[in-house]
């Protein structure tokens, strides 16, 4: 359980600063020792990492009395994508603004599994990317899945959200190819309108259902292209890095 406040850091003229706060209600002790642990993990996670897509962590602290963890971190201004898309206009956002912001997500996707140890984010959907009301830029939030791995691993926990989760997670396979495919489906739900959520088996299974183009016939046919590669049932079949995701829609920009 958590909840996000906003605060002024009175050392630093009132700043604001995001205030992310655990709430150990109803935990068994294994329960309470796992959740600790669990947001430690996250707080060292970040304070790790460098990169301007994701939110600087200030400091984290526990309240023992309360039984309360918190993460101070750089406050975020602008909504978040799945907030941008219900207020699109036919509920879809265009093309360029998606290929730009799907650059950006690969950019920092690949930092984190570019690092020595790398990183699989995990749980990539439009509601945990936000943008900075200030910059315009991509935020990546909410690391409470993240995963540090040593190589591609099999046996992990099965987590993530169905409809953007690969079909591997099912398995508990983990790979960078799992990210790559999150993307996918999140860029496919930004340009069609049309969520993985409601039909997450089968929605990319483009023999029995439509097409990018077939839902919304205003995409180019070369980024229906990068959508479909990027959520191929195989991870082979995928782009082979979030760097090569990147990398062609970068591309796809400049055209």
């Amino acid at each position: 359980m958590g909840a996000v406040y906003l605060a002024k850091d009175r050392n630093l003229g009132d700043a604001p600063r995001a205030v992310k706060e655990m709430v150990e209600a109803h935990l068994d002790p294994a329960q309470h020792e796992k959740a600790i642990g669990d947001f430690k993990r996250e707080s060292l996670l970040l304070t790790s990492l460098e990169h301007p897509s994701i939110p600087t962590i200030y400091d984290y602290f526990y309240d023992e009395p309360l039984g309360r963890f918190y993460l101070v971190m750089k406050f975020i201004s602008g909504g978040d994508l799945a907030s941008r898309l219900r207020s699109a206009p036919g509920g879809r956002i265009d093309e360029k603004t998606v290929a730009d912001w799907g650059m950006q997500t690969a950019d920092v996707l690949e930092y984190l599994h570019s690092r020595p140890k790398p990183i699989i984010y995990r749980d990539l959907k439009p509601a945990n990317l936000m943008i900075d009301g200030n910059s315009g830029r991509v935020m990546l939030i909410d690391f409470g899945i993240a995963r540090w791995v040593k190589r591609e691993e099999k046996g992990v926990t099965a987590v993530g959200t169905m409809g953007y989760a690969p079909p591997e997670l099912l398995a508990a396979e983990l790979s960078r190819a799992s990210d790559v495919y999150s993307l996918g489906a999140t860029l496919f739900h930004l340009l069609t309108g049309a969520d993985p959520q409601d039909n997450p088996l089968l929605i990319f299974d483009f023999q029995k259902n439509p097409r990018p183009r077939q839902i919304a016939p205003s995409i180019s046919s070369e980024m229906e292209q990068i959508l479909m590669r990027s959520v191929e049932y195989k991870p082979e079949d995928r782009f082979h890095s979030a760097g090569a995701l990147r990398d062609a829609l970068a591309i796809h920009l400049e055209k």
